[in-house]
Formats: structure tokens, C-alpha cells, sequence
């Protein structure tokens, strides 16, 4: 016996986003859940040395730390000249990271010039404003599809990678609607999504994403 049609109009797939700090929900960096002594990470005193003349307002670098390298990425975040970050990234001591975490240098001047640690900014992947949405279809309900509710809202859960070229990957339902063609729809429509990717400090990272699930009017 053929299964019936049913027609879905699908709610909150396409939100407009801004970038802003703000809007995006920047906060401090959570790893690592305690920040190191500045001298675990940094010889100091060649530091100091190295960087010459710290202007007035000081110098701050980003170093982010991923699984693959024992020295972190670094980035001026301020600082009179880019080279400050290649002449304090040879102060840098070997770590062992068994994951991406990131933190601030803060170098003050001074009588007494000094290397301190600050968390990190996270801002995590948000999806970049779009007038692609999925339109009003119908599905045809398969044998052993889930029947919808009475309500007519089903929740749908999408995860996946955001790379740092804002591109998802690895995405997967976390939580189906049981109708076969319309989760298949709703993972492709996040599978063409494109975000703004995560950022630390600016830098752009790979992170996760989750949909936190999507209410699909039938």
C-alpha cells in the first residue's frame, strides 16, 4: 500500500547572523582550565631582551597550541611591528598538547619589564546571514518511517565541523524526525550551510557546531 504524502513547512532553518563579537557570544578561552607560570611556556629574560623596547601601551601575542606541534601559532595582537611575533615566537618553550588550547602574552615595559598570561577570546562558528532556506515540499512517508506527532512538530539535531574556511564537514543527524526523506533533506541543507568560522583571537579554527534542533512544522 502506497504511504501518504505529507507537506512540511520548515520553521528556523535560516536566521540572519551578524558577525559582531557581541552577537557572536565571545568569551574567555576554557582551555586550559588552569593557566600555566608564564616561565612553563616562555624564557623570559630572552624575551625581554629580544623584543628591545617595549613601547608604553606594551605588546600582546596570541599563541594557540594544537595537537600537531609541540610551538603554538603566534600572532601580534599588539605590537609595534609583525616581527615582534617571530622574535618572541624564538623565546617559546617545546610543549606537548593533546589539544587545540590557546592564551594571551602580555609583555609590559617598564623599570621592570615583565611576560604575563591572559585567557584567550573564543567566537564560536555562527552560520553566515543567507536567503537560502529550504522551501515548502512534500516527502512521501516510507514503510517503517516514524508516523509525525498530532502536534505536527517534529525536532530535528544536526553536528558537525566548521573549518576554518567556514565549510562544514563531518555532519550527522544527532537527533532524526524517524521520516527517512526529510531528515536526508535537512542534513543536506546543512551540508551546503556556510558559516563564519570559530575564531581565537581573531584566528581562525576548526571547531564543532550543533543545531541544537530545529523545530519542523508539518
Amino acid at each position: 500500500m502506497r504511504m501518504p504524502a505529507v507537506s512540511l513547512a520548515l520553521l528556523l532553518l535560516a536566521v540572519p547572523v551578524a558577525a559582531t563579537a557581541q552577537q557572536r557570544r565571545c568569551s574567555d578561552t576554557k582551555n586550559p582550565k588552569n593557566l600555566p607560570a608564564v616561565s612553563a611556556l616562555v624564557d623570559s629574560t630572552r624575551a625581554i631582551r629580544e623584543l628591545g623596547e617595549i613601547p608604553a601601551e606594551g605588546m600582546l601575542f596570541s599563541l594557540l597550541y594544537s595537537e600537531q606541534d609541540s610551538f603554538p601559532r603566534t600572532s601580534v595582537l599588539v605590537a609595534p611591528t609583525e616581527q615582534a611575533g617571530v622574535v618572541l615566537s624564538q623565546s617559546l618553550l617545546a610543549q606537548k598538547p593533546d589539544k587545540m588550547w590557546a592564551v594571551r602574552v602580555r609583555v609590559t615595559g617598564g623599570a621592570t619589564p615583565a611576560l604575563t598570561l591572559e585567557r584567550s577570546t573564543y567566537c564560536p562558528p555562527m552560520v553566515e546571514p543567507s536567503t537560502r532556506q529550504l522551501e515548502r515540499f512534500s516527502v512521501q512517508l516510507q514503510r517503517g518511517d516514524r508516523m509525525p506527532p498530532p502536534s505536527g512538530n517534529v525536532r530535528i539535531t544536526a553536528e558537525m565541523v566548521v573549518q576554518e574556511t567556514g565549510v562544514p564537514a563531518a555532519v550527522r543527524l544527532l537527533q532524526q524526525s524517524g521520516i527517512r526523506e526529510l531528515d536526508d533533506q535537512f542534513l543536506a541543507h546543512w551540508q551546503l550551510q556556510r558559516f563564519y568560522p570559530a575564531l581565537v583571537d581573531g584566528i581562525a579554527i576548526p571547531a564543532w557546531y550543533r543545531s541544537n534542533g530545529q523545530t519542523l512544522k508539518l
